[in-house]
């Protein structure tokens, strides 16, 4: 049974309960109710929870403690380094804000709303404003731990939710993918020289065929390319930056297998066998079975493939000279919702969790489509 005492002018309840964590006996309690009814209501409410063994030592966590542990439980060393570095940077965002000195279950949707907006907008104390996308990714790593803390038992609702993301809009939005007319030129560059010398040119090529991050393609080997099926099966990254080896994908859902066209096919297809003649003439070894490796045997690095890139940019006379090999992510996926290719399918393909993610990273690609799509409406009605 709960125990109710009075506390001064006020009341306090507290719970005993059997932590599930250490099996030891501890207790919770709370004060500051002005009337005794008011104390047993909210006890008999924390016994329900007892009895369904939702009573947890982190009843009374702190948001930026509760923060920190799920980031360290459930992110860092389980991706690639450049998320790491992602969430230590949201961590460091909650941790230096007010709001992580308040107890997790008290925060509401104004509080949260006031967080975001002041890393949105800065503060007195720190003016310093952020891009929309910089707080739209924070509030993308925060709604996951507070999932967790619901399914937990430690909280009820979702203070995310319907949360209103504000921030800098970027100035370049529309320089970060390439026109069409631009991605074919590139393309047919790039086919036309790739080989074993140019390896750089083929790594460019199967980035605009696939959308794939340039760890994932410098991570593909031969036994992920089904030539029958015309698949590749993209299940491991390489960490080009340190050369540690191969390394997880970034992301469950970037586990997946991807259809290719007739020409990338037969990139692939001249590129091994070009492989094994020079190596077998040489006497190399690719022992761990590279698709993108060059003639020394060595991956190239997104250094020599930007500089490549950069190059046969200049030559077409490219709106965006300076474009990076992830922005031929960007440019295929471009391509896809430019030919009213199915979101759901697009989303698949870039190895993203959900459509939600998708429709969010690329909302001006789809901002534009949908204006379109309100021409062809107004125009179908004005002809009825």
């Amino acid at each position: 049974m709960a125990q109710i005492i009075k506390r001064g002018s006020k009341w306090q309840y507290r719970v005993w309960f059997n932590d599930p964590e250490t099996g030891k006996q501890k207790s919770v309690s709370k004060s500051g109710f002005s009337t005794k009814r008011e104390a047993n209501a909210a006890a008999i409410e924390m016994e329900q929870k007892k009895n369904q063994n939702r009573i947890t030592t982190k009843e009374n966590i702190l948001f930026g403690d509760y923060y920190v542990a799920w980031v360290k439980a459930n992110k860092l060393g389980r991706y690639s380094a450049s998320t790491d570095n992602n969430y230590r940077n949201s961590m460091r965002i909650v941790t230096t804000s007010p709001i992580s000195q308040k107890k997790l279950k008290q925060i509401t949707r104004i509080d949260y709303q006031k967080f975001i907006d002041d890393y949105a907008f800065g503060t007195p104390k720190n003016p310093k404003t952020h891009a929309k996308n910089s707080v739209r990714k924070i509030n993308i790593h925060i709604r996951s731990a507070i999932k967790d803390a619901i399914d937990d038992g430690i909280i009820y609702s979702d203070f995310t939710r319907k949360v209103i993301i504000g921030g800098n809009e970027p100035k370049d939005t529309a320089l970060k993918y390439l026109e069409l007319d631009e991605a074919s030129k590139l393309r047919e560059i790039a086919l036309e020289k790739a080989d074993l010398k140019h390896i750089t040119y083929a790594t460019i090529a199967f980035a605009i065929a696939t959308g794939c991050r340039y760890e994932e393609i410098v991570g593909l080997t031969w036994d992920c390319v089904d030539f029958n099926k015309k698949t590749v099966n993209i299940n491991k990254a390489y960490d080009y930056q340190k050369r540690t080896g191969f390394k997880k994908v970034k992301t469950d859902s970037s586990t997946r297998i991807i259809s290719i066209d007739t020409s990338t096919l037969k990139m692939l297809s001249d590129l091994k066998h070009e492989q094994q003649v020079t190596f077998l003439k040489h006497g190399f070894r690719n022992d761990k079975q590279f698709v993108f490796i060059n003639y020394r045997l060595e991956v190239p690095t997104d250094s020599a493939a930007n500089k490549t890139l950069h190059s046969i940019l200049k030559d077409i006379k490219a709106k965006n000279q300076t474009l990076s090999m992830h922005g031929l992510r960007h440019t295929h996926t471009s391509i896809l919702l430019a030919k009213n290719v199915s979101l759901d399918y697009i989303s698949e393909r870039l190895g993203h969790k959900n459509t939600t993610i998708t429709s969010t990273i690329y909302a001006h690609l789809l901002e534009s489509k949908r204006k379109a799509e309100d021409s062809k409406a107004i125009n179908v009605i004005s002809n009825l």
